[in-house]
C-alpha cells in the first residue's frame, strides 16, 4: 500500500529497512534498529510459537527518511516494541507528509511513551484534537545529572556508607564482558524477577529471547554486584553521554542488604564519574526518585483513527 509518498511495510523481518532505519534515527535508545528488528521478529506474526503475535505495520518514506513504526493486535495500534520499550516516537523530522499519513491507520490507538520534549509531541496533539481522542499525561521518567560523583556520596552519605561496608566485605560491582556469563547472568536476573511479579511463563520466554539478542550489541551493558555469588544484577542500555537504565533484579535472599539500591548507586556513580547522564527510564519508584535530579513527562494518545486531520 502507498500514499503521498509513503509505503507500508508489514513483514516481521526488517532486514531490508536497515539503512533507512539507520539514516531517520534521531532521538533515543529506543529507535535503534536492533532493539527494533528483534523485537518484530520475536513478537511478530511471523513467529509461530507466538499464537498472539503482532501485525507490523510500517509506514516509510525514503526522502526525507521518515519511519512510523506500529504494529496491531486485537484492533490496537501500538508502537513497535509495545510493553518492553519505554519511549516512543516516529522517527524522522515530523511535517506534513508524515501528518498527511497518521490518520491512515483505523483501530483503537493505544500509542504509549511519547516524551514531553519528543518534536513529534505537538503532532500527537492535533491529532487527538481531530479524533477527539485522549492525550494524557501517562507517568515521568527520573534521571540525574549535572552532578558529580563526589557530590552524589555528599548527598547520599547512608547509602554511600553501606556502600562502603560492602566494598570492606569483598563485595563489588563489575561490568559483565563474557558472552556466557552474561547471558547466565541476565537468566538469572529474570528468574528473580518472575518471583517476585508472577509473570506469565510465555511472555517470560518472548522477553528472554529479546534480551539475548539486545545483550549481544555494544550499546548494551550488564553490571554484577556480589563476591562469588551473584547477589543483583543490572542491564543498561548506554547512548551518546546518556545511560539508561533498563533492568535491576536481586537475589531474594539478600534482600536485607539492599542489593538493588547498592548496584544502581555504584551504576550512578560510575555513570557521574565519566561525565554522563542517568535515565531511570518509566516510573516514578521511590528507590529512582530518591536519586533523581528531574524528569521528563511522558503521555499516551488513546481513541479511534482515520478521520480526517485538521491542523
Amino acid at each position: 500500500m502507498e500514499k503521498n509518498g509513503w509505503r507500508l511495510y508489514a513483514d516481521a523481518d526488517l532486514s531490508s529497512l536497515q539503512a533507512l532505519w539507520q539514516r531517520a534515527y534521531s532521538e533515543h535508545i529506543f529507535q535503534q534498529y536492533e532493539l527494533n528488528a528483534a523485537w518484530a521478529r520475536i513478537f511478530g506474526e511471523s513467529r509461530p510459537r507466538n499464537s498472539k503475535g503482532y501485525q507490523i505495520r510500517i509506514w516509510i518514506h525514503e526522502s526525507p527518511p521518515m519511519i512510523l513504526p506500529w504494529a496491531q493486535r486485537d484492533g490496537n495500534l501500538h508502537w513497535l516494541g509495545h510493553g518492553l520499550m519505554d519511549y516512543a516516537d516516529p522517527l524522522g523530522p515530523p511535517g506534513e507528509l508524515a501528518e498527511a499519513i497518521l490518520p491512515e491507520e483505523a483501530g483503537v490507538w493505544n500509542l504509549r511513551g511519547i516524551r514531553a520534549h519528543s518534536p513529534w509531541q505537538p503532532v500527537f496533539q492535533r491529532l487527538a484534537r481531530a479524533t477527539r481522542s485522549e492525550f494524557k499525561y501517562l507517568s515521568s521518567a527520573p534521571f540525574c545529572g549535572e552532578m558529580t560523583a563526589a557530590e552524589l556520596e555528599n548527598k547520599h552519605g547512608r547509602v554511600a556508607g553501606r556502600w562502603h561496608d560492602l566494598e570492606r566485605q569483598g563485595v563489588g560491582c563489575e561490568a559483565v564482558r563474557e558472552v556466557t556469563e552474561r547471558q547466565q547472568l541476565l537468566r538469572q536476573m529474570l528468574q528473580w524477577k518472575q518471583q517476585r511479579m508472577g509473570e506469565d511463563n510465555i511472555l517470560r520466554e518472548l522477553e528472554a529471547a529479546w534480551l539475548d539478542e539486545a545483550a549481544a550489541h555494544e550499546f548494551c551493558e550488564l553490571w554484577r554486584l556480589g563476591n562469588d555469588a551473584a547477589w543483583a544484577g543490572f542491564l543498561t542500555w548506554r547512548q551518546g553521554h546518556t545511560r539508561y537504565g533498563y533492568l535491576l533484579a536481586h537475589d531474594p535472599a539478600r534482600a536485607r542488604a539492599s542489593p538493588g539500591i547498592m548496584l544502581l548507586y555504584a551504576v550512578l556513580r560510575r555513570t557521574l564519574a565519566e561525565g554522563m547522564r542517568f535515565d531511570f527510564l518509566t516510573g516514578e519508584q521511590g528507590f529512582k526518585m530518591r536519586f533523581a535530579t528531574g524528569r521528563e513527562e511522558l503521555f499516551c494518545l488513546r481513541g479511534s483513527a482515520r478521520v480526517d486531520f485538521q491542523r
